[in-house]
């Protein structure tokens, strides 16, 4: 895992990835300095795409101060930037907390809140309940079932596939497939006409794009 500094007044408005800024992470307390870690993206990442609901992030980091006034523990993940209380809109908290759950698995911390949901991505495993006002351990949030995937019976195979450069110039062409509504190109081939190499590992049925 890796934390980053930002400074807010810099890097407001710079993604970290699809649909998460540097700002949204950023103290309440209005300080520059914006600590991320990139797992948390990556967690937030996973969550708003799996619910295709906006995420709206209440408390990122947080400065000592800020974390002093709100009567946070000492020891509080937001002070290192590995943590996020946040809502799903149109989502039930436990909802989200099940999928967390399924994310994290044996590690991170995952909190219930009658208002939110704490998630972080610490190496150790913690779950708590705070809906009754008091913090209760419990054994973690199971429930979630992933839904099963349908293929389609017969996908395209032979659906056209151009890879373009920003100045409109034809880099390569070459057939992908159509599977659930969706189109995908060669994993050798897009990787090669970006200038990638791409080395396929048979015994552990892993692509290493190099």
């Amino acid at each position: 895992m890796s934390v980053k500094t930002y400074s807010l007044k810099k890097d407001a408005n710079i993604y970290l990835s699809k649909n998460f800024k540097i700002n949204e992470f950023a103290c309440l307390d209005g300080s520059d300095t914006v600590l991320i870690a990139d797992t948390l993206v990556v967690l937030l990442q996973g969550i708003r795409d799996h619910f295709a609901a906006s995420v709206t992030i209440n408390s990122g980091y947080r400065t000592a101060a800020r974390n002093a006034a709100v009567g946070g523990s000492k020891t509080s993940q937001h002070l290192l930037g590995t943590a996020a209380d946040i809502t799903v809109k149109g989502v039930p908290h436990i909802e989200v907390a099940q999928y967390a759950e399924h994310l994290l698995g044996k590690s991170g911390g995952i909190g219930l809140y009658n208002t939110f949901v704490h998630v972080d991505v610490r190496a150790a495993r913690s779950r708590w309940d705070q809906r009754s006002g008091k913090q209760v351990v419990v054994g973690g949030w199971p429930g979630y079932e992933a839904a099963q995937v349908v293929i389609d019976p017969a996908p395209a195979p032979a659906v056209p596939v151009r890879v373009l450069c920003r100045c409109g110039d034809l880099l390569a062409a070459m057939e992908g497939i159509r599977l659930n509504g969706a189109i995908y190109a060669p994993v050798r081939q897009l990787g090669e006409a970006l200038g990638y190499s791409v080395e396929w590992k048979e015994e552990e049925q892993k692509v290493i794009v190099k």
